[in-house]
C-alpha cells in the first residue's frame, strides 16, 4: 500500500496541473470575447501605422461651369483643410517667389496662376498683389506667414517643401521667418 501512495500523489498532481492549464486557457479565450477592450492587450503592435500618403498641393474637387472638376495644386487654405479633415498630416506644398522676393504657395506664375487667379495681372505679382487677388471659387491663397499660422493651428501636420526656384534660398527664408517651425514642421524636398 505504501508503494501506491506516491503513484496516487503523482496522478493527482498531473490531474491538478491539467485542470489549471484548462482553466487558464478558458480564461484567455473567454475574457477577450466578453470584454472587447481587453483585445488590445493581445495585439502585436498597438501603435498607429506610419502615414502612407502625402497630400499634394491642396488638390481638390470643385464645381466650375456646372461641372465637377479636379483642381490640382491649388495650394489653397481650403485644399489643406480638406485633406487635413480626411486624416492627412503630411502636405506637399509648392512654393514660388513673388516679384518682391516673398515666398508664397504657388506652383507657377504661368498656367496655374492664370487658372486660379483669372482676374489678376498676368505678370508675377508682388506679395501685396498676390494676397489681394481673388482666387476662383472663393479659395484663399497662402503666404509663408499664413501657412505658418495654419501649422500652429494644426500641431500634428507637416509640410514637405516643393520649391520651384532657388530652393536653398527658400529654405533659408523659411528658417528666417520662424526657426522653430522650420526645424520641427518642414521637411525639405531636395
Amino acid at each position: 500500500m505504501s508503494t501506491d501512495q506516491p503513484l496516487k500523489t503523482r496522478f493527482m498532481k498531473v490531474k491538478s496541473g491539467r485542470i489549471v492549464i484548462v482553466f487558464f486557457l478558458l480564461i484567455v479565450i473567454t475574457v477577450p470575447l466578453l470584454f472587447p477592450e481587453v483585445r488590445v492587450l493581445f495585439r502585436r503592435n498597438t501603435f498607429p501605422p506610419p502615414p502612407m500618403l502625402i497630400a499634394h498641393g491642396g488638390s481638390l474637387k470643385m464645381v466650375q461651369d456646372g461641372k465637377e472638376k479636379d483642381f490640382f495644386v491649388t495650394n489653397s487654405l481650403e485644399g489643406l483643410e480638406l485633406k487635413y479633415a480626411a486624416g492627412h498630416q503630411l502636405f506637399e506644398a509648392d512654393f514660388n517667389w513673388t516679384k518682391d522676393n516673398q515666398l508664397v504657395m504657388m506652383h507657377d506664375w504661368g498656367e496655374t496662376y492664370r487658372l486660379y487667379f483669372p482676374n489678376a495681372p498676368k505678370s508675377v505679382p508682388t506679395l501685396e498683389q498676390f494676397e489681394s487677388a481673388t482666387m476662383i471659387n472663393n479659395l484663399h491663397q497662402l503666404s509663408l506667414p499664413k501657412l505658418n499660422q495654419w501649422l500652429r493651428d494644426h500641431p500634428n501636420s507637416f509640410i514637405v517643401t516643393d520649391v520651384k526656384v532657388s530652393n536653398v534660398d527658400a529654405l533659408r527664408e523659411i528658417v528666417r521667418i520662424d526657426p522653430e517651425l522650420a526645424r520641427t514642421r518642414y521637411i525639405p524636398q531636395i
